[in-house]
């Protein structure tokens, strides 16, 4: 097996986070700057082979929108 490369995407910024509020294991929503963001991330990579894609289980992943925009 050859060399392989990791792609890491992550979200950061939250609803609780621009209030200042601790959120802990609280599932609180992205906010629309976010989903833009794994959107645009979906574009960019729509073309790149990817042998595997882990993803977070929380409602707040903004996973949904970044695969959407791979189709």
């Amino acid at each position: 097996m050859g060399p392989c490369r990791m792609i890491v995407i992550r979200h950061g910024e939250t609803g609780w986070n621009l209030a200042g509020r601790m959120q802990g294991h609280v599932d609180s929503p992205l906010t629309a700057l976010v989903l833009h963001q794994a959107r645009a991330a979906g574009r960019r990579l729509r073309e790149t082979h990817l042998d595997a894609v882990v993803s977070s289980r929380a409602r707040s992943s903004a996973s949904g929108s970044w695969a959407s925009s791979r189709a």
